[in-house]
Parts: C-alpha cells; structure tokens; sequence
C-alpha cells in the first residue's frame, strides 16, 4: 500500500518522510523555508517550536540554532555640541547539533529598544529587550544618553568611545566592541543561508561618520538612522533632535532534511 503524502506547516511527507525516504525531524512554528540540506523555522516574535518526530536517519536526530535579543536606540544630539551615540546591539546565543527531543518549546523574542530623550541629556536611548529560547536568554543592546561619548555595550562587548570635539562612539556588536566612532561588528553565522552575519553595532558621530558594524548596524546621520529590521543590530547615532530604533532579535532553527 502507498504512503500518503501530508503537507502542512512541517512540510512533512508520507508519515514523516521526507524527499528520498530521509527521516527528518517533524516540527511547526515560526516562518518554514527550505534551503539545500534544511529546513529552517525563522522566528521574528514570540511563538512555540513544536517537534512532533525525532528523525532517525543519519545526522537527522538534531539542529542547531542561531539567536539574538533586540538592539538598543540610539541617541541624538545637539548640533554645535555633542551628536548622538549609537545603540549597542543584542548578544547572540547559539548552539550546533541539539539533540532534539519531542516537545514544545517556548519562544521570545525581544523588541528593539525605542528612542528616548535627545539633546544635552543624560537619560538614554531604551535598550533593548531579551530574547529566550532553549532555556537561554541572550540580553538585549544598550541605549545612550545624548551627552554620552561612549556608544551603547551589551552583555559581551563595549561600545567605542571618542572624546573630542562633536563626536561620539560607536555601538557594541554582537561579536566585537566598537572602535571609536565605529560599530563592533556583529556575530558570524550562516544558518538563515541569506545572511551570514547578525547584530552589528550603531556607528557613532564623527567627520566623517563613523561606519556601522557588519550585520545590519545603523549608519550616523543628521536624521535618524535605525538598525536593519530583526538582526538583534544597533541604530546609528543622530546629530540632531531625534533618535533612532534598534532592531527586533530574531531566533533561526534548522534541521537537516536530506542526505548530503
């Protein structure tokens, strides 16, 4: 008797089968693409990974996974005395080859921080809220005040720090510190298959700007210049009265599908 092919969110084939009889882990939640090898569940809000099946063919019994918390706001400041600092960006937790266990697993993902005051003030920019997934939390990016000279750290890494004339420093990223006016560059990583790097750090205040880091950093403007949408990235610094947003987090899962 022929299997009968299912689809649904897993896109699962004939009992759990998928292309070539390979016997991959089963799951739902998130946004489900496929790219060579894997599946790949993107989550960019809160939700639940369900595993319904264990795969049982060789290298299917696991997955790795690849996340961030949201990046800070960064600040803005005042023309003629002090321009805005950038916002740090989010830490990343990640981990290869989990054994994957049946069950359904709780995620957050934490928003990006949000503009605060602007100007000559010590208040900062918001930071950025924490993501949790597999029982880790991975913190969010650091706001700055538009006094401050120092651009936004994190839980890993420092934010760069200039101390003369208008300029300010750069955001920490998720994997360096920032260097003067320019953002730490973010966290390598090839899971999305699209991106290969995530959480860059806001460039800073300075002629000429500074440069943002790598994984979707905000750039410096005289406007606000927010972080690339759900790369955990921090905003770029603002030279006048405005601020700008840090980005989402983002949580990739992947398992592989078929033999390769």
């Amino acid at each position: 008797m022929p299997l009968n092919s299912t689809r649904g969110a897993g896109s699962a084939k004939g009992f759990g089968l998928t292309a070539g009889g390979f016997s991959s882990i089963i799951a739902t939640g998130g946004t489900i693409t496929e790219y060579g090898v894997y599946r790949l569940h993107t989550f960019t809000g809160g939700g639940t990974f369900n595993i319904s099946k264990v795969g049982n063919s060789p290298g299917a019994g696991t997955y790795d996974y690849f996340g961030l918390g949201g990046g800070g706001a960064g600040s803005g400041g005042q023309v003629h005395v002090t321009v805005g600092a950038a916002g740090g960006a989010a830490i990343k937790k990640s981990a290869d080859a989990v054994t994957a266990n049946t069950g359904s697993y709780p995620i957050t993902i934490g928003t990006g921080g949000t503009g605060g005051p602007w100007g000559q003030t010590a208040t900062p920019s918001n930071g950025g809220n924490s993501s949790t997934f597999f029982s880790q939390t991975a913190n969010g990016g650091g706001g700055v005040g538009g006094q401050d000279r120092t651009g936004g750290s994190n839980a890993d890494f420092n934010g760069g720090t200039l101390n003369s004339g208008q300029d300010t420093g750069g955001g920490a990223g998720a994997g360096g510190n920032g260097s003067g006016a320019n953002g730490g560059n973010g966290a390598s990583s090839s899971i999305d298959g699209v991106n290969n790097v995530h959480g860059g750090g806001g460039a800073g205040g300075t002629n000429p700007p500074g440069t943002a880091g790598s994984g979707g950093g905000g750039s410096f403007s005289f406007g606000p210049t927010s972080a690339t949408p759900n790369r955990g990235s921090g905003a770029g610094g603002s030279g006048t009265n405005s601020s700008s947003l840090g980005a989402d987090g983002v949580l990739f899962i992947r398992y592989r599908i078929k033999a390769g």
